[in-house]
């Protein structure tokens, strides 16, 4: 079965360790990069201003699916999730 390949990645600065009732905001960012199989790539990245490590980690993963559900599938490539 053809493949293609999507890496993802979330992060999230704790300024001052992580505290409850600590007002800093604490940013972070979602990114993936998706590998097509004739070799070209998608690069896509979101900062947030306020965010938990978790959020930004699942949020680059849905972003990577809604990517490539949202396009027709390449000729000879079928999707399984």
């Amino acid at each position: 079965m053809p493949i293609i390949q999507i890496a993802t990645d979330g992060s999230c600065i704790q300024p001052g360790g992580w505290r409850d009732g600590d007002p800093r905001p604490r940013p972070g960012a979602a990114a993936f990069v998706l590998e097509r199989r004739d070799g070209s790539l998608v690069r896509f990245a979101m900062p947030e201003a306020d965010t938990t490590i978790g959020r930004m980690e699942m949020t680059a993963l849905a972003a990577a699916l809604e990517h490539i559900l949202a396009r027709p599938a390449e000729p000879g490539l079928s999707y399984q999730i």
